[in-house]
Formats: C-alpha cells, sequence, structure tokens
C-alpha cells in the first residue's frame, strides 16, 4: 500500500476484476469480522483475508486507518506473508 495524491472518484473495483473475484469469495465467507476495529456495517458480508489486492490511498488517519482508500489491482503475483 501507498499513498497517492491523484486519487479517482470513481474507486470501486472494475467489472473485470469483480468477476475475477466474485468466484472466490463463497469459500472465504465469516459470520463476523476479522478485524479488530471493523466498520459499523450492519449489511456487510464479510470474508476471511487471503485474496491479495493493491490498493492506493490520500493518507493514514491518526488511528492507523487509511483514508481514501481505493482498489488499485489483484496481485496473485504476491507471495504469502
Amino acid at each position: 500500500m501507498r499513498p497517492d495524491p491523484h486519487l479517482r472518484r470513481d474507486s470501486g473495483i472494475p467489472p473485470a476484476n469483480l468477476a475475477e473475484l466474485r468466484p472466490r469469495l463463497p469459500g472465504l465467507v465469516e459470520r463476523r469480522p476479522t478485524l479488530m476495529r471493523p466498520p459499523n456495517k450492519p449489511k456487510a458480508k464479510w470474508v476471511l483475508p487471503r485474496v491479495k489486492v493493491e490498493v492506493v490511498y490520500a493518507n493514514k488517519g491518526a488511528d492507523g486507518r487509511l483514508r481514501h482508500p481505493a482498489f488499485k489491482e489483484l496481485r496473485d503475483d504476491l507471495t504469502k506473508v
């Protein structure tokens, strides 16, 4: 992840990437978020963090959360950390 001062307004996942991502998600569904401080999103569907993506963001807040994160690309080339 890296800061990017030139964020686009459209920060969602493009349809082509979504079509590639969607078949991977059913096996990763979780009942509860795996985040220490999950956002208050009652209708959210949570999945295990197993798919690697690259994001850009404006900066980090004082609490360490990313501000204005935006999807950049899927990263299947990355190895496990």
